[in-house]
């Protein structure tokens, strides 16, 4: 969606992020890893196998605009979704993000309420379309 807008080296930091934050909540379910896949793709890039291992202050100190930095935050609360179940843990991540980037806890509500939203509208396409809301 807003990946675009990165520079390469913010997408590829941005895939080790969205790594880090999927297994936040110790699960990666099927349709996270569909939409990593998804967000590979749209970046033409590939999570290290050792995303986990990276400093996530060290990631985000790469994000230095407030485009970069909502863009980042936008994709990882509608990847957050993804699954059905916003996670405490997957909560948690984004408020750190959110905190390290000076995002007010209102405007930090405000994109939450826009990705749940997003998520509600491509669930109801899958369904149109055919496929499962989330798995």
């Amino acid at each position: 969606m807003f990946l675009h807008g990165l520079t390469d080296p913010q997408k590829r930091l941005f895939l080790i992020l969205a790594k880090q934050f999927v297994l936040a909540d110790s699960k990666l379910t099927s349709a996270e890893e569909r939409h990593l896949e998804s967000l590979q793709s749209e970046v033409r890039a590939e999570v290290p196998g050792d995303a986990e291992s990276y400093d996530k202050k060290e990631l985000l100190a790469s994000f230095d605009t407030a485009k970069s930095q909502i863009s980042i935050i936008l994709e990882l609360i509608t990847l957050g979704y993804t699954d059905g179940e916003f996670s405490e843990e997957e909560n948690q991540f984004i408020h750190e993000l959110a905190s390290a980037f000076g995002i007010s806890d209102d405007e930090l509500d405000k994109y939450a309420h826009w990705a749940l939203k997003h998520y509600e509208v491509l669930s109801e396409g899958r369904v149109l379309i055919g496929e499962a809301a989330s798995s």
